[in-house]
């Protein structure tokens, strides 16, 4: 087993180690609350990779490789993020324009 203690080394590795062999790679993912540890493991019974953090910052690249994993391991494609679509801007209630008085009395009188 080894330990890899950069997170691109270990990133790069594993999804060689994947792309290798798909049928027999396993990946593991351990969260040690206790310690505070995220631990993730990849092996293919040949080789075994093993990368341990305590770091925060990492979650959102975790989260990227994660994903990358399940789109190859799913054989589709990792969809591009839609863009983002600008919202016309509404005018503040104050400018907006109200009812007459008028109406609102013809309102009233069809409710009752």
């Amino acid at each position: 087993m080894v330990n890899v203690k950069s997170w691109k080394e270990y990133q790069s590795k594993s999804l060689e180690m994947f792309n290798k062999d798909p049928k027999r790679y396993r990946y593991c993912l351990k969260f040690r609350s206790n310690k505070g540890d995220l631990v993730l493991k990849s092996t293919n019974n040949d080789e075994c990779l093993k990368y341990k953090t305590q770091s925060t910052s990492i979650l959102n690249r975790f989260e990227q490789f994660n994903r990358t994993l399940i789109y190859n391991m799913s054989n589709t494609p990792i969809p591009e993020l839609p863009p983002v679509v600008e919202q016309q801007q509404q005018p503040p209630a104050s400018q907006q324009p109200s009812e007459s008085s008028s109406s609102k009395k013809k309102k009233n009188k069809k409710k009752k």
